[in-house]
């Protein structure tokens, strides 16, 4: 097939064959002038554009990743954009995407009949554009079927997706839809009489449109993806800032809302139809009327400020004889007296576009004059000689002069927020790491170079993104949006290097966000996930999952953090997550719903190697093991999944290169072979120094070696961290220790589960806390290894009330108790618990409650004290006021 159906010689020539005058095919100049501009469109973007595949791949003289355009094959799904891969004299083309065309014209000479269409086009038919079909006849029956160049019939069905009914299709019509599998859907409708004649049928009718609705969302999904994977591979050149869109409905995201139609026939009419195409969004396609040669589009009107400067742009489609359209500003007063701002006329032939040049082709910047208030815009098609397509799409307002930037959503003034999308600037799921680091340059850049007061967010589609980091732009109201946080959402995978540890860092600004996204490393490299510092001011993190990282999230410097709907698993450093433990600290942290789990291997319940009484916490050379115990060696633990002895030393690291090899690899010791879990130092919420105010709503951590810490790392004896508040925390499985408040003051909970720690205490008040512990009811400490809880001396104003405690000394029967209080501890109450009262009642415990002596200021009183192996209280002696009653 040649580059254009017929040659301008043909088409324009003043006589026919027998020598007869003759005048141009209006329709023949229309399709040759279409593939002339289809032709350089194609030859500007690509590389290089060949005629058939056949052609492209007999040419293999081009470099890696450079892009062509077949654009006449005669086999339709061969013509596409195609990537090279392989050095020049080498390698291969593969197709990418579909060739961008958004209007295709067919001919119906009548070779058919009007209920079986035989239609040709220049230019190949696909499902990614939408074509225009002349109807010659009237159809006599439904359903009315097509075929294109030859093809298999396709069923026309209407907008809503019904069958055509009897003279739907008049003659003389030109009707514009999509292909869709085996359909031929309308995008504009067939004749209103003939609907309302075939009313009767419309239940079987409103199934069809049904059971079609589901098949059209399935492939404009498929055609969106096409779309964005051509925009990914085009090489991203004219990057503007983005500024935020003035005009409202702009893109017609709110239907016809504040939309208005005026033709010089009819004056304000109401006959547009609002679209969603697969490639090109939310369409607006003109209703005709006999005889009209002027439309306008009119969009609601906006505030501005007289004398400032506006761009407006947008995008159209114009077929016609003859014509032109323009965007154009009108100014109001506060009188309501209009003036009109600047235009540029553009000609027939306009089709829709996503270029940058596109978009300036159609802008036009204009000042508002003295006294304006209000402005609005219009599109104008005008000058008009036999239309058949007039659409819109895409307005836009912008404060400053052209270029204009890319097109973004109108949000109201209150709460604007401008959206971004990488892909615009080169990020792409098929690049490297390295291409997308440039990528995410210019969205930085880009974000940065921006003015006004509103917010940004960056919008990922799904998929695999891989970054060495992601420096975070330097604006408030930045945020991050992904397309979930699971295997089928938006992954954030991290190449970072020992120079750039923390790959997402925020520094210093003010109600920034991350949402929906799955963030992992693929190296090993000791740093966060995600650190906020500088005195970052309510940063919210949400429905975010971080796995195969070093450590999870530190909230270094920063207050008002919102931690919401957090995973963590399989991390190889010492935090889930880390509150303070440097200058400057950080206050109010809100945690809801956030988990964390390294996990034991399925099927495999830990537990720790006993030989008779005697404890083997630590790993032990030539000694029997089997599947399911763990041990620690080299600060991490391990567990066993291949039964065996081990051998004579053994000083692991953890095994393979990646952070995956180190949760599926096993490390073999004399016959034993053993799984790394975590480091012996993981815990899961550490509150540290210059830290206060967590706000515990709902934490649950699983496994690792802490389920929740207060420490003062700093320990420059005012770094102490303060003030906890639980809602609720579940710690289970925990290694070391399920709560351990090493330093700091003030622990206050409503709903804990501190149960099943595998070689220590349930609770731990140590001898570094200040005090202000409260342990409220609803409070359980269950099954653990040592002691229920532990109370040691230097705390003060310890209260112990309403807690169930049972089942704790589970690494002997009777040498620990449920609640262990160390001798010299002073200012503490027990009251009102239950020890050794449960559903699951056993007798391990030693005693219930045991005083050491000389303690100062204690009251145990009124627990329900039962099920110890030695006695149900031991009171100690020495006492300075400490009283026990009715236990």
């Amino acid at each position: 097939m040649a580059l254009v159906t017929k040659t301008a010689q043909d088409i324009f020539a003043p006589a026919d064959n027998n020598g007869q005058p003759r005048a141009p095919s209006l329709q023949e100049v229309q399709v040759w002038g279409t593939e002339i501009e289809n032709v350089a469109t194609a030859l500007a973007t690509a590389s290089a554009a060949f005629d058939t595949r056949a052609n492209l791949y007999s040419s293999l003289g081009y470099s890696a990743n450079t892009m062509a355009w077949v654009v006449a094959d005669t086999t339709v799904a061969y013509n596409g954009i195609y990537r090279k891969s392989g050095a020049s004299g080498s390698g291969a083309w593969s197709r990418v995407a579909d060739l961008p065309y958004s209007f295709i014209v067919a001919t119906n000479a009548g070779a058919g009949t009007a209920n079986a269409i035989i239609a040709t086009t220049s230019i190949p038919v696909s499902e990614s554009a939408l074509v225009i079909l002349p109807i010659a006849a009237t159809n006599t029956a439904s359903p009315v079927r097509v075929s294109y160049n030859g093809g298999s019939l396709l069923t026309i069905k209407s907008n809503n997706g019904n069958d055509i009914v009897i003279g739907g299709l008049a003659a003389g019509m030109h009707v514009t839809g999509v292909i869709v599998g085996d359909v031929f859907q309308l995008v504009s409708d067939q004749v209103s009489a003939a609907i309302a004649a075939a009313a009767e049928a419309s239940a079987q009718a409103s199934q069809a449109s049904a059971n079609n609705a589901a098949t059209q969302v399935t492939n404009a999904r498929a055609w969106s993806d096409q779309a964005q994977a051509y925009a990914a591979t085009a090489n991203p050149i004219n990057f503007v800032p983005i500024r935020p869109n003035l005009c409202p409905n702009g893109g017609l995201e709110s239907g016809l809302d504040g939309i208005s139609l005026w033709n010089n026939v009819d004056g304000y009419y109401n006959n547009g139809n609002r679209y969603d195409s697969p490639m090109w969004g939310a369409v607006l396609s003109i209703g005709l009327t006999s005889g009209a040669t002027t439309y306008r589009v009119q969009w609601p009107k906006f505030p501005v400020s007289a004398g400032s400067t506006y761009t407006v742009t947008g995008d159209a489609v114009l077929f016609a004889t003859a014509g032109n359209v323009f965007y154009q500003l009108v100014w109001l007063d506060a009188a309501g007296v209009e003036t009109y701002g600047s235009t540029k006329l553009l000609g027939i032939g306009r089709n829709f576009s996503d270029t940058a040049t596109a978009r300036q082709d159609m802008a036009v910047a204009s000042v508002a004059p003295a006294g304006t208030v209000q402005a609005y815009v219009r599109c104008v098609f005008d000058a008009l000689t036999a239309p058949a397509a007039l659409q819109v799409r895409q307005c836009k307002v912008e404060h400053g002069t052209i270029p204009a930037s890319f097109y973004s959503q109108y949000v109201p003034p209150i709460t604007r927020m401008i959206e971004v999308y990488p892909e615009m600037y080169g990020v792409s799921t098929s690049n490297t790491a390295a291409l997308n680091d440039i990528g995410w340059a210019r969205v930085k850049a880009a974000i940065e170079a921006m003015s006004g007061s509103y917010g940004v967010t960056i919008r990922f589609r799904a998929g695999l993104y891989r970054f060495t980091s992601l420096p975070w732009p330097n604006r408030h109201c930045t945020r991050i949006l992904g397309a979930g946080h699971g295997l089928n959402g938006t992954i954030l995978e991290f190449a970072s290097t020992s120079g750039l540890p923390n790959p997402i860092t925020i520094t210093g600004l003010q109600h920034c966000a991350i949402r929906d996204v799955y963030i992992r490393q693929s190296i090993r490299v000791a740093g966060y996930a995600i650190v906020l510092d500088g005195a970052a001011y309510v940063t919210t993190i949400e429905r975010v999952r971080i796995d195969y990282s070093h450590n999870g999230i530190w909230v270094k410097h920063a207050s008002e953090t919102v931690l919401r709907d957090i995973e963590y698993r399989y991390l190889i450093g010492s935090y889930g997550t880390r509150c303070g433990g440097a200058t400057g600290g950080c206050y109010g942290v809100t945690f809801d719903n956030v988990r964390g789990d390294n996990p034991y291997r399925p099927n495999l319940e830990p537990k720790v190697k006993k030989v008779g009484t005697a404890v083997r916490v630590n790993w032990q050379p030539t000694q029997a093991y089997v599947a399911g115990e763990i041990t620690v060696a080299n600060n991490a633990i391990w567990q066993c999944v291949v039964a065996g002895t081990t051998g004579s030393t053994f000083s692991p690291a953890i095994p393979g290169t990646t952070p995956t090899d180190a949760f599926t690899t096993n490390v073999t010791d004399g016959t034993v072979q053993w799984a790394f879990i975590s480091l012996n130092n993981l815990a899961w919420c550490v509150q540290d120094s210059f830290a206060y105010s967590l706000r515990l709503d709902k934490l649950i951590s699983l496994n690792g070696s802490q389920g929740f810490a207060m420490r003062d790392t700093l320990a420059t004896g005012s770094s102490y961290p303060m003030w906890c508040l639980v809602g609720f925390i579940e710690c289970d499985h925990n290694h070391a220790m399920a709560i351990n408040l090493e330093a700091g003051e003030g622990f206050y909970t409503s709903l804990v589960w501190a149960g099943s720690c595998l070689t220590g205490n349930g609770i731990t008040i140590g001898s570094g806390f200040r005090g202000e512990v409260a342990l409220n009811n609803g409070t359980r400490v269950h099954g653990n290894w040592q002691h229920g809880i532990l109370l040691n001396p230097g705390p003060v104003a310890t209260s112990i009330i309403g807690v169930q405690v049972s089942n704790n000394s589970q690494e002997n029967v009777g040498v620990y108790h449920g609640i262990a209080v160390v001798g010299g501890s002073t200012d503490f109450t027990i009251l009102g618990c239950g020890i050794g009262v449960s559903a699951h009642i056993q007798v391990s415990q030693g005693y219930s409650i045991f005083i050491g002596g000389g303690c100062s200021y204690g009251r145990v009183a009124l627990n329900r004290l039962r099920g110890a192996s030695v006695a149900n209280i031991d009171q100690g002696t020495g006492h300075n006021d400490v009283q026990f009653s009715m236990n």
